[in-house]
């Protein structure tokens, strides 16, 4: 009896463990179909744009195919003086009957002058990155120079035209700043004086009054001035 009852003591204990393991799994399961994540909306090309890159795409081809014929009626008539083959290989035979060589002269020939050109565009193609650098480290050099003197300058951009001319042609920043400025200044139009009372002049009392500068007389003016009233007095003698 207590043999039986260890066996299904154990049994059970296996079918809870078992049903554990599936209520585990079930519940992975749930959290790994809730994590799925949704795939973004891919962006849908408008009719527009969808026209503009059909017809770049057909005038592409376009070209290419008129380049292919064109190539092709080149090479039929090559091929009427005896020469076939490969674009490359009909050249080297040409070359070579052009100079007097073989056309294994002329494929080595024609391979060289091919890397020379490659490298040359390789080269080009570094000068003018390492141009690129070396301008924009002299510029930013350049611009620290100046706002050593000037710090109120932010920005070369900001500069305009004449004084990048005149920035290479120097190559001093500061002198190149001060001439600028130093036009500007010069071709600035001072503001006009501010207008003053009718009744006083720049340094010098008026002694005279036409009728209209008496009509611009305010009350203030002869406040200011009490010899006004008295000159007025004697210009009207002088109206005519």
């Amino acid at each position: 009896m207590e043999d039986d009852k260890v066996l299904n003591d154990t049994q059970e204990t296996v079918v809870e463990s078992e049903e554990v393991t599936t209520a585990s799994e079930a519940t992975e399961t749930v959290e790994e179909t809730s994590e799925v994540k949704e795939e973004p909306v891919a962006k849908v090309q408008g009719a527009d744009e969808n026209a503009k890159y059909a017809a770049a795409r057909r005038e592409a081809e376009a070209k290419a195919k008129a380049l292919e014929a064109q190539n092709k009626r080149l090479l039929d008539a090559l091929k009427g003086y005896g020469y076939e083959g490969s674009p490359e290989e009909i050249a080297d035979n040409l070359l070579a009957a052009q100079k007097g060589i073989t056309p294994e002269e002329a494929k080595q020939q024609r391979e060289a002058e091919e890397a020379k050109i490659r490298e040359a565009e390789n080269t080009k193609g570094e000068l003018e990155f390492y141009k690129k650098l070396a301008i924009e480290k002299l510029m930013a050099d350049d611009l620290r120079t100046l706002q050593e003197v000037y710090p109120e300058v932010k920005s070369f951009d900001e500069m305009g035209d004449e004084f990048m001319s005149l920035l290479t042609a120097t190559h001093d920043p500061i002198l190149a700043y001060e001439a600028v400025k130093a036009k500007e200044a010069k071709t600035k139009k001072a503001p006009p004086p501010e207008m003053g009372s009718v009744g006083t002049t720049a340094g010098k009392e008026k002694d005279f009054y036409t009728p209209g500068e008496v009509d611009k007389l305010t009350a203030s003016d002869y406040d200011n001035n009490p010899k006004l009233m008295d000159i007025v007095r004697k210009s009207m003698l002088k109206w005519k």
